[in-house]
């Protein structure tokens, strides 16, 4: 069959109201227990807490959620609590150059 312009446009019409009719099947109808399931697995759970953190953001200021986190009586400051307990540019600087 030659490749024309009509048969690719005829084609795709095709393909489209397949694809329709398909999802208004999908509408239709309930998954089944074997889709249930799969959507159990790691990828999907990623998806929902994903979309629960973002829910959160919304909700939740920077300020109440330290609050929630630290106590009522965290301090602003506090955000980058531990940064004093790692070593500095320069003490790496000063092992690299030993070596």
């Amino acid at each position: 069959m030659r490749k024309t312009k009509t048969n690719e446009a005829q084609r795709q019409k095709q393909a489209e109201s397949i694809r329709r009719r398909e999802l208004e099947q999908m509408a239709e109808h309930d998954p089944s227990a074997a889709v249930k399931r799969q959507m159990q697995h790691k990828p999907y759970q990623a998806a929902a807490l994903i979309r629960e953190q973002g829910e959160q953001m919304r909700r939740e200021s920077v300020d109440e959620f330290v609050a929630r986190k630290r106590g009522e009586n965290a301090v602003k400051g506090e955000i980058a609590s531990g940064q004093e307990k790692t070593k500095s540019a320069a003490t790496f600087e000063k092992r690299v150059g030993a070596d």
